[in-house]
């Protein structure tokens, strides 16, 4: 069976598309593209500016473009349906909200030390951005929620995985490659 050229791994903030997404590049050869790189544009502290909408699709188009075997991390609802038609596997990472919120402050406290802590300059920006993260059960189809992604991929026309992001990455990996 052939591998598929073009996976999107797909979940909330914290369930590991990212992780996965990183050891599909490394160990499978295939090119790892962030959509918080297209997402947002780069600047110091990260996460404050976002790219022109007009802008993200094509600046993905390209990016794939140079790389035609390729994983995507990340939201694209909104915006990516350019390209929905490329996909050949969908793997949509599912995480208890707890576990995710753990895993956010961890990773933002690893990158960001005292920053995001409370009288640093991203803290109140991170507390946000945890808030709408932790929100992502129980919100609705205008934010990044499971409803919102529970109604995109009903729109796509290739397979969709639904994994279990407190798998072991390694344990994902085995199963994505299966498929």
């Amino acid at each position: 069976m052939n591998s598929p050229h073009i996976i999107h791994i797909m979940g909330a903030s914290g369930s590991g598309t990212s992780t996965l997404g990183r050891a599909l590049e490394a160990q499978q050869g295939y090119k790892w593209l962030d959509m918080d790189d297209i997402f947002w544009l780069p600047t110091n502290p990260p996460y404050h500016h976002k790219r022109p909408k007009s802008e993200r699709l094509p600046y993905l188009t390209k990016a794939m473009k140079h790389h035609p075997r390729c994983v995507l991390s990340g939201c694209l609802c909104g915006w990516g349906g350019g390209i929905l038609p490329q996909f050949d596997l969908v793997v949509w990472l599912q995480v208890p909200t707890d576990v995710r919120v753990a895993r956010l402050f961890r990773r933002e406290a690893q990158e960001f030390g005292a920053q995001i802590l409370p009288g640093g300059n991203m803290h109140d920006n991170f507390a946000e951005f945890l808030a709408y993260s932790a929100r992502y059960d129980t919100g609705d189809t205008n934010m990044r929620s499971f409803a919102l992604h529970e109604q995109w991929v009903r729109g796509l026309n290739c397979s969709v995985m639904v994994l279990d992001g407190t798998k072991p990455t390694d344990e994902l990996m085995t199963l994505v490659c299966s498929q």
